[in-house]
């Protein structure tokens, strides 16, 4: 279960530039904390998450990407736009 919430993770905390609480995370994935905490978990010793800021209680935790992942969506369109502009120009 937790590796479909990987994706859907990367995407809540994309537009979240200093993370977000872990209870919030969950909430906005319909899943239980436990749960996404396991996957947070799991993304962190892969190096795609980052606890930021720990709190005595795990649903207060505050989890965000690494630095690298946090390009704004606008900017990524724009990449992949140029990419398919270029691979279309070799054509």
């Amino acid at each position: 279960m937790s590796r479909y919430l990987k994706p859907r993770i990367e995407e809540y905390l994309m537009d979240r530039p200093r993370g977000a609480q872990l209870w919030q995370i969950a909430e906005h994935l319909g899943s239980n904390i436990d749960t996404t905490v396991l996957a947070l978990r799991r993304m962190s010793e892969r190096g795609e998450a980052v606890m930021t800021e720990s709190a005595g209680m795990h649903a207060n935790t505050t989890w965000a990407l690494p630095e690298r992942e946090r390009t704004p969506p606008v900017f990524r369109a724009m990449e992949t736009l140029q990419a398919m502009q270029a691979a279309a120009r070799q054509t």
